[in-house]
């Protein structure tokens, strides 16, 4: 076969392809601005001591519209950075805690994530 036909057959499947991605890739497209929203919250750790804090950080997909996420928690003094993204937790007393968080997407809650963090007393950890 010369180069030329070889050049030739390769050009035609391209061809032949092309359509099929273009909508291929505008169908992933709709799909994702149609799709329903995702929500994920993850903490630095389940298991603290007495006086430190739990990290807790958002992960969103297809939020479209005006996203926000509302924290709460069970004990322990909540603060939010990043736009309420990020949300912190120290824990001053023993206990078993949960730290909720809401999103909302146009005022209308669409996913609720939740952890659990347990809190040692301070003795734990210096063998007292």
């Amino acid at each position: 076969m010369s180069l030329r036909r070889a050049l030739a057959s390769v050009l035609a499947s391209v061809t032949l392809l092309a359509p099929a991605l273009v909508l291929a890739a505008c169908a992933n497209t709709a799909t994702t601005t149609s799709g329903s929203s995702r929500f994920d919250i993850q903490a630095t750790t389940h298991s603290i001591y007495e006086g430190e804090i739990v990290t807790v950080t958002t992960r969103t997909l297809n939020t479209l519209g005006d996203a926000k996420v509302e924290w709460s928690s069970t004990g322990g003094k909540l603060t939010t950075e990043k736009d309420d993204r990020i949300a912190r937790v120290k824990f001053d007393q023993p206990g078993r805690y949960t730290i909720t968080a809401n999103l909302k997407v146009d005022g209308k809650v669409v996913g609720t994530e939740k952890v659990d963090v347990n809190v040692k007393p301070l003795t734990d950890a210096t063998g007292a």
